[in-house]
């Protein structure tokens, strides 16, 4: 069981960051300077790692933890779990924070519902995280990295056995 958590955590880890990261460093980046940049300093990255590391956690008890959990109820529940988060940050924000915007509330809690969803969904169907980056070379590139520094090999096992789509993600496959 705990390894099966263990596989859970590191497949939601390997989907939400790097879209994260693609999202707020490249894709909504002049969009949050324009709206708020007077407000925008440097990352610090010990916050931001612990909100990463506890909100994967949510993730996982929220959406994943049943064995019975589909990829569907983890698409809706992810969805609504990052909308319950998302929101939570923002309309604080936006209630205490005097150049907090609407467009930024929104822009956001969307996201947050998006990449909550896909990560969640993606979490509990690796075949189908597979057939994607397979289908991406680009993507995987993007992936390759977080696959080669944190999944080691035992991770990629179930009672001892290759877990045949994990190890596809390998550079080299199988």
């Amino acid at each position: 069981e705990l390894k099966r958590y263990g596989i859970l955590y590191l497949t939601t880890f390997l989907v939400l960051i790097p879209l994260d990261f693609l999202f707020l460093g490249t894709i909504a980046k002049s969009f949050f300077q324009s709206q708020v940049g007077e407000m925008l300093g440097d990352v610090r990255l010990v916050p931001a790692i612990l909100f990463y590391l506890l909100y994967i956690v949510g993730v996982l008890i929220f959406t994943n933890a049943s064995s019975q959990a589909t990829w569907q109820s983890a698409l809706l529940y992810g969805a609504l779990f990052g909308v319950f988060c998302y929101a939570t940050f923002e309309l604080t924000a936006l209630a205490l924070l005097k150049h907090w915007t609407w467009p930024v509330v929104m822009v956001d809690i969307s996201w947050g519902a998006f990449v909550t969803a896909v990560s969640s969904a993606l979490d509990r169907e690796r075949e189908a995280l597979a057939d994607l980056l397979r289908a991406d070379p680009a993507l995987f590139e993007v992936f390759r990295g977080w696959i080669e520094a944190y999944v080691p090999y035992d991770l990629v096992q179930i009672d001892g056995v290759p877990d045949k789509d994990l190890l596809d993600l390998l550079p080299g496959g199988a």
